[in-house]
């Protein structure tokens, strides 16, 4: 009988993998959303349009809120401000954007329904030609825009505030709420 010793030729190697995670998106508050000091106290809706939806050789910074007509508890010439958030992320990628809001504050007796615009352009970036803006609207599954060249973009926020109980809202007291702006690549 032979006995036949074989040797390998095989190896055994440790091989490495690498990649780098991009950093969020970020937003900054630059303006917060604020109805102005001319709230009626009765039951009703005071909506915040924004204008003008595009701009043309200009920079995305004159955005105005203005009441729509159908306003029950805000003149149309209140002095309703728009919120204004600055995005900053990865030159020219696709992010979606969702507002969400919600129809519970103290109780039920106000809420805030969030509706945007999105510029893809940066408060420092001009356009050059016309850029029109992205609606947000308020919920669902989020709107898919892009980012400047430059990775920057501005959102402008109205909507909404709608009062439906009197008895927990207080006159002359200022009321502050929440909502949120989902950003992901």
């Amino acid at each position: 009988m032979f006995l036949t010793a074989y040797k390998s030729n095989a190896e055994t190697y440790t091989a490495s993998v690498q990649f780098e995670t991009i950093s969020p998106v970020l937003v900054f508050e630059n303006q917060v959303v604020n109805f102005g000091r001319s709230i009626m106290k009765k039951r009703g809706d005071c909506e915040m349009l924004l204008s003008p939806t595009s701009i043309t050789d200009t920079t995305p910074s004159n955005i105005i809120g203005t009441a729509s007509s159908n306003n029950t508890i805000c003149p149309i010439s209140n002095d309703l401000t728009p919120g204004q958030y600055e995005l900053s992320g990865v030159k020219g990628e696709a992010i979606t954007v969702s507002l969400i809001g919600s129809n519970d504050r103290l109780g039920s007796a106000w809420g805030f329904e969030p509706k945007g615009i999105f510029y893809p352009l940066g408060l420092s970036e001009s356009a050059s030609g016309s850029v029109s803006a992205t609606v947000i609207p308020n919920g669902g599954a989020g709107t898919q825009v892009n980012l400047s060249a430059n990775g920057q973009a501005t959102l402008y926020v109205g909507g909404v505030l709608t009062i439906n109980d009197l008895s927990t809202l207080n006159t002359s007291a200022p009321l502050i709420s929440t909502f949120i702006i989902d950003v992901i690549y």
